[in-house]
């Protein structure tokens, strides 16, 4: 793994790991379909646009940013980004995922997210994906906490969204059941 961790290096572009890619880089067509549990219905997302861009572009250094506005229930955007330490996936405001952690280099993600396991294969819904990365995010506003968990799979994105609500003990779960990719 190759990662500049010094922002002060004469370094002109920080390009996104190719190593986070497979994981979250889709292009317009994809599109994703999604099993509640809770309410038993269908959330359907799709990505309409994409940008990329670089922070910063009138002085180095310059990062690489991808922005993907995606049409969904749960997510309003997100973006691969990369800063002088790696690169990452941001879903709605929040890094959820890493190269470093998929390369192995690292199990945290932030302050408020980590790695909680890495599966070879995992079944949902009677479809075995391989290659998936199980993180959990936690988030405490009022003295309430939530543990989000998202599971993504290599070439396919986020497979599963599971979020606990300790406060209540209650459980939301969002599973994929059908998609097509174009990366």
């Amino acid at each position: 793994m190759l990662i500049d961790c010094d922002c002060t290096k004469n370094k002109d572009v920080y390009y996104i790991n190719n190593s986070i890619k497979p994981w979250s880089l889709f292009k317009k067509g994809s599109y994703w379909i999604f099993y509640h549990e809770n309410t038993q219905s269908f959330d359907s997302n799709y990505i309409s646009t994409e940008e990329n861009v670089l922070i910063q572009p009138d002085s180095p250094p310059q990062y690489e940013n991808i922005y993907i506005h995606i049409t969904s229930d749960f997510f309003d955007y997100y973006r691969i980004f990369r800063n002088c330490d790696d690169s990452y996936l941001e879903l709605s405001g929040r890094k959820v995922l890493s190269a470093s952690v998929i390369e192995g280099t690292s199990s945290v993600i932030s302050t408020e997210c980590r790695l909680i396991n890495v599966f070879g294969i995992l079944t949902i819904n009677g479809i075995n994906f391989k290659n998936v990365i199980q993180t959990q995010y936690t988030s405490i506003h009022n003295n309430d906490t939530t543990l989000t968990n998202y599971y993504f799979a290599k070439n396919v994105g986020l497979v599963k969204l599971e979020i606990k609500y300790l406060d209540t003990d209650s459980i939301s779960t969002r599973s994929l059941v059908k998609w097509h990719v174009v990366q």
